[in-house]
């Protein structure tokens, strides 16, 4: 009987500790702004900021889900954002079209800033995968926000990647 108590007590810790983490976690798949000293974005829900990813990118999020069959080791859809000093706008825009299965490509202007979409399919490891890319030219680098998505997932994700790339915004 004098081991119920703290037995109760610890499982009510436990339970209390759990319901806190679930929380935590939910909350980190929700829409947040992303904002720096080079560009502000919306990261979609769903999606997952890498704070302490790969120092060679801006910014880092990645779905929640993963692919099914052979692509159960990869997420659903990436984003990566990286500032780049030692290319052109054309030669990223031309880096972006390469080895592609398909291209769509249109101008755009982000911030007052030239800019291109460009969105193509590549076969990645064994899966099909559609990337798209927003190019934008700045002075003295070019922004290139890239999303990539399991191409069977493209239609779940099409609003949200939509969404983000209007929400980018270039800081002068």
């Amino acid at each position: 009987m004098e081991l119920l108590i703290p037995g109760l007590l610890l499982v009510a810790l436990m339970v209390y500790a759990s319901t806190r983490i679930k929380k935590s976690a939910a909350r980190a798949f929700e829409e947040e702004t992303i904002d720096t000293d080079y560009f502000s974005l919306i990261k979609p829900e769903g999606f997952l900021h890498l704070i302490n990813g790969d120092a060679a990118f801006a910014f880092q999020a990645y779905s929640k889900e993963f692919g099914k069959d052979d692509a159960e080791n990869l997420r659903q859809a990436i984003i990566d954002v990286s500032i780049v000093t030692d290319k052109t706008f054309d030669a990223l825009c031309d880096d972006a079209k390469s080895g592609a299965e398909s291209v769509i490509e249109r101008p755009d202007e982000i911030s007052d800033m030239k800019a291109r979409s460009i969105e193509v399919e590549r076969e990645i490891g064994g899966c099909e995968m559609v990337i798209r890319y927003l190019i934008v030219d700045t002075p003295g680098r070019v922004f290139q926000l890239q999303t990539n998505v399991l191409k069977e997932y493209i239609n779940d994700y099409f609003r949200k990647i939509n969404e983000m790339e209007d929400s980018l915004r270039i800081k002068k």
